[in-house]
């Protein structure tokens, strides 16, 4: 975090140098759930009362050739029993915890506009095991930290072509001495070539190397992908496919291979792009669908698998003050190298489908201040034993977010 703060402060110079736009946006989210499954158990389903209180800000300051954003939410949660416990299930209390989110983004432009150079910072203090990896398939509850640092630079050699290189550093540390950390050390390249104002390919080259600091076993990841994204009046297409190679430091552990593929399509009545870290208002209308495959990144005890997932986001605005959005995804994990035994008593490999859906309906009593209520449905079915369950939840939430921007463009 120090080596992306120190970048953030030299970018600062050329941002705030100038007269530009700043915008301070306080933020309140407080609500409540009720999971039938709090554990995600096959068997001895607890139900769980959440109370949760997420305050935060997000500030941003841009001047016609640099940007700085931050956004950052204080995270708290309590959980309460409801009913009598099963023997050898644990206290839902035992998990309270403030977790903290900070998301942060600061970049500039130099050389007539065609360099840009930058940082990303996302770091995590939570116990939701889905910020460390996209595909992630765990149910698992312990406490962790998770720190990605980016510093970027991008460089428009012509009108049709721009090559980009970043390094990403991830850290994920868990506060119980009995689970593994992990460091990924990633170096990434991208050439870019135009083919018209809205269509363009990208060959994207990436390697890493995930170190764990216990058992699992360390390893070395190659991966070349090429994206054709095409962009419409209000709709955007993308896709990709390539190819990954995964070796492993420890000898018993065979090579994998997988050929990652990604299609997408998405819709949205305001076609101007959101920032990926200010929240900022929503659109109107949108409409998003993904097809995607490839390896999950992070999996002590060598839980690897080839995750396809396919993922639906939609939404609208009725009246102007009522937002509905429907979420859902659904997706398969064959696993590489994990086994078990069977509801019929024998042995196979560890296959896993995971299907999750939430509908959320709101009213806005204010531009900046929404109720709302989202019922929510997960299942995961496993051909293993002690590995499926089925949660179903309710929210309640209070979301406060009010602009007081100021300055110039």
């Amino acid at each position: 975090m120090a080596a992306s703060l120190f970048l953030v402060l030299l970018l600062s110079q050329t941002c705030l140098g100038g007269e530009g736009k700043m915008v301070f946006k306080p933020h309140f989210d407080a609500g409540w759930k009720a999971n039938t499954n709090f554990w995600r158990a096959e068997h001895h389903e607890q139900d769980v009362f959440t109370y949760m209180v997420m305050p935060g800000f997000a500030f941003g300051y841009k001047t016609a050739k640099s940007e700085i954003q931050l956004d950052y939410t204080l995270e708290s949660y309590t959980y309460d029993d409801q009913g009598t416990r099963a023997p050898g299930v644990r206290k839902a209390s035992d998990d309270n915890y403030i977790g903290h989110t900070l998301n942060m983004l600061a970049y500039t432009r130099q050389m007539k506009r065609r360099l840009l150079t930058g940082v990303r910072e996302d770091f995590y203090l939570t116990r939701d095991p889905a910020e460390s990896d996209v595909l992630n398939n765990a149910v698992l509850r312990e406490k962790y930290y998770i720190n990605r640092v980016e510093p970027f630079a991008m460089y428009e050699l012509t009108d049709r072509w721009t090559v980009g290189l970043r390094y990403r550093n991830t850290y994920t540390n868990y506060t119980s001495s009995g689970w593994e950390d992990s460091i990924d050390n990633r170096g990434i390249g991208d050439l870019i070539y135009n083919l018209s104002d809205t269509a363009s390919l990208n060959l994207n080259y990436q390697i890493w190397r995930r170190d764990y600091n216990m058992d699992t076993s360390d390893y070395l990841s190659n991966q070349v992908l090429l994206t054709y994204r095409k962009l419409y009046r209000r709709a955007t297409f993308e896709a990709g496919v390539g190819y990954q190679h995964r070796s492993f430091s420890k000898d018993y552990l065979d090579s994998i291979d997988v050929v990652p593929w990604h299609i997408s399509v998405e819709y949205a009545t305001n076609p101007t792009p959101i920032s990926p870290v200010l929240p900022e208002e929503r659109k109107r209308t949108y409409a998003s669908l993904t097809f995607a495959r490839n390896f999950n990144d992070q999996a002590p005890g060598e839980g690897y698998f080839k995750g396809t997932r396919i993922t639906l986001r939609t939404g609208h605005v009725f009246r102007k003050r009522i937002p509905v959005d429907l979420e859902g995804y659904y997706q398969k994990s064959k696993y590489e190298f994990e086994s078990g035994i069977t509801n019929s008593g024998g042995l196979a490999r560890r296959d896993d489908d995971t299907y999750k859906v939430s509908f959320d309906i709101g009213y806005k009593f204010k531009r900046w201040f929404t109720l709302s209520i989202e019922p929510g449905y997960e299942k995961r079915d496993s051909n293993i034993r002690g590995f499926s369950y089925e949660d179903k939840s309710i929210m309640a939430m209070f979301k406060f977010f009010y602009d007081k921007g100021k300055g110039t463009e």
